[in-house]
């Protein structure tokens, strides 16, 4: 067992893993027709160099590469410290993303301060409030509370597609298939998040909620009668 794990931590395998994945996504969004809708409201809140937080919820992380548009902004992905999520954090990194992954438990305090230094210098943050094994589609606090520190925007993005593999994940994740349909939604969630803000859940539920319904909308534009879940 142990030849195994060194195996799938091993830096090479990592490295070609995450190149034909991101070479397959490529592939499937050149060869399939792309609606976008919303990417202009985030382009707008990011212009003169303010800084945002894009949250999509792990199921649809597929397609986070395109969430922010290469050489639009700069933008921090926060990734699990599992292996998953150092993969997605390899990918990302092929289309111009930074990466922190994240360690168990909370951040330290040097790793806070370097992205808030990052949120006030105007590097966006994208992240799966869900995170990396669930409950599925339930978001944790965490938007809320760098929203709280650092007074920035609170976006979410999704993509849904006509075709697509639904893996046997915790999360039954969207695997979207090449030659389909593809719609991808930036929606801003129109609450400010005070800085005295004592408690979070109350927002944490309607950032849920919002979550939700954008994937729904996002769902019904590529055929979908009922919510992809």
């Amino acid at each position: 067992m142990r030849w195994r794990a060194r195996v799938a931590n091993s830096p090479i395998v990592f490295r070609v893993v995450s190149k034909l994945l991101s070479g397959w996504i490529r592939f499937v969004v050149a060869t399939s027709k792309i609606d976008k809708d919303g990417w202009s409201d985030v382009e707008e809140a990011i212009r003169g160099g303010q800084a945002v937080i894009i949250c999509c919820w792990h199921q649809r992380i597929m397609l986070s590469p395109y969430l922010m548009p290469e050489h639009e902004g700069q933008c921090n992905s926060l990734t699990s410290h599992r292996r998953p999520g150092r993969m997605v954090g390899q990918m990302l990194k092929r289309f111009g993303f930074m990466t922190t992954p994240m360690p168990p438990g909370t951040l330290g305090a040097g790793q806070m301060r370097r992205l808030l230094r990052g949120l006030n210098n105007g590097v966006s943050i994208c992240l799966a409030p869900d995170g990396s094994s669930g409950p599925a589609r339930v978001c944790k606090t965490t938007p809320i509370q760098w929203a709280r520190v650092a007074q920035v925007p609170i976006f979410t993005f999704s993509f849904s597609a006509k075709k697509a593999w639904r893996l046997p994940t915790w999360d039954n994740m969207l695997l979207p298939k090449p030659f389909t349909h593809i719609s991808m939604c930036w929606r801003r969630w129109d609450v400010d998040v005070p800085r005295d803000l004592d408690d979070p859940e109350n927002l944490r539920q309607r950032l849920e909620l919002f979550m939700n319904d954008v994937c729904a909308e996002n769902d019904r534009l590529t055929g979908h009668d009922q919510p992809v879940l």
